[in-house]
């Protein structure tokens, strides 16, 4: 495994991580950071690394204040490096590993946990190289590096069980989607339930969460009830979490699990929505594409197939935002079983397939929504009534399976002939 940190790009930083600043790369982030916190103007930059540990540990936890900040917090980390500072550089990466599912560049939030690997492993910090190399496997796979992302998470968790440690993950309940589709099995989940060590509160909650997940896709729905209840029970021992943060997040999708298991639908599906908000204000798009693949799969079982064919939009919609196509084999094979393939817009269509779809008029209209006229406008410039040009785009949604004009114009990407 390379775990050694190599040259990345970044507007803010030298090619070369160990190389001095220059005197206008110097300017430039002196400038940044007068902008972004002026309170740190006053101090010189060999000393930012101080501030933001400071800055990171006060906000521990608070994702959406250390996101503002990370590019800061990243200079820093970058500083201490170069310095040889590894106890800070240990403290700035767990600090960052909260917003990491966030980053959209993948080769920063791997830089991240190269540099806290490093670090660890100058320290002899088993826990922390354990913990680092958790998260990366996590980010990893998120990029759509399976294979590598399960070798990395797979080392980690033996390595830590191996050594007796009491903690196997870094914030589990941030990661937990992800974990999830790492296990893969029952058997895994099986196997991860019970080398879990009890003493880490959060960890072992997770565990038994994907232990019940499983046990859920097998239709064993009485013992995964238990194991839920079970995992409330712990949560609440846990103590109130913020209300931006994983734990919040993870806390709502095992109540939205009781509440489907205890046939209360109403409260589930409130339960359910307020998972995803939360997903989209504290976590990434592959967290919300697993709570909403979650949603449609929970209206299947019920018959529900008007809020299936919903959810299915909303993915559909979500698709250009993310890593990896939206539907997975659980929710494809659970279509077929049903006969519903049909409710959704098949992935391998290419936008010249969408485009195919459209009268030569719906194809004028897109052409100048996508030259950003109004309704208005695109009536004036096709003499067209305002009612004739808002049931034009109804059609086109309707063809393309989304619900505004910037879903049709992403599903059309590669241009409207």
């Amino acid at each position: 495994m390379k775990d050694q940190p190599y040259p990345i790009t970044h507007p803010l930083l030298p090619a070369d991580l160990h190389a001095p600043l220059d005197a206008v790369q110097s300017a430039v982030l002196q400038r940044y950071i007068e902008a972004r916190l002026p309170e740190w103007a006053t101090q010189s930059l060999t000393h930012v690394q101080d501030a933001a540990l400071s800055f990171a540990e006060h906000y521990y936890g608070d994702i959406i204040q250390l996101e503002q900040e990370w590019e800061i917090l990243f200079y820093a980390l970058i500083q201490a490096n170069r310095q040889g500072a590894d106890e800070v550089v240990i403290r700035l990466v767990r600090c960052l590993a909260l917003v990491l599912p966030r980053l959209n560049d993948f080769r920063v939030a791997q830089q991240i946990l190269l540099l806290g690997i490093q670090a660890s492993k100058a320290l002899d910090s088993l826990k922390d190289y354990v913990y680092f190399l958790t998260l990366l496997g996590n980010v990893s796979f998120r990029r759509g590096f399976h294979q590598e992302g399960r070798v990395y998470w797979y080392k980690a968790v033996r390595l830590g069980r191996s050594a007796n440690l009491p903690q196997l993950l870094c914030e589990p309940f941030v990661n937990f989607s992800h974990t999830i589709d790492i296990i893969e099995t029952p058997e895994n989940a099986e196997q991860f339930l019970k080398i879990y060590p009890v003493q880490d509160a959060q960890g072992a909650v997770l565990a038994k969460f994907i232990h019940s997940f499983y046990r859920r896709a097998a239709h064993d729905l009485d013992f995964a009830y238990a194991e839920d209840q079970q995992c409330l029970k712990a949560l609440a021992s846990l103590g109130v979490a913020a209300p931006l943060s994983g734990n919040s997040l993870f806390r709502v999708v095992v109540q939205t699990e009781v509440a489907r298991a205890e046939k209360n639908d109403i409260r589930a599906e409130k339960l359910s929505d307020m998972a995803a908000l939360l997903a989209m204000a504290s976590s990434d798009t592959n967290t919300l594409r697993a709570i909403l693949i979650d949603q449609a799969r929970y209206a299947l079982d019920v018959d529900d197939i008007k809020q299936a064919k919903k959810v299915l939009n909303r993915l559909d919609e979500l698709t250009p935002q993310l890593e990896f196509p939206y539907l997975d084999p659980y929710l494809e094979a659970h279509l077929q079983s049903k006969g519903l393939l049909d409710l959704i817009d098949p992935p391998h269509f290419s936008a010249e397939q969408r485009n195919s779809l459209l009268s030569k008029r719906e194809k004028e209209i897109m052409r100048l929504v996508a030259a950003g006229y109004a309704n208005l406008a695109i009536a004036e410039e096709l003499c067209l009534s305002l009612k004739t040009v808002k049931k034009h785009l109804e059609n086109i949604y309707s063809k393309l399976h989304v619900h505004n004009r910037t879903a049709a114009l992403a599903r059309l990407s590669h241009g409207i002939s």
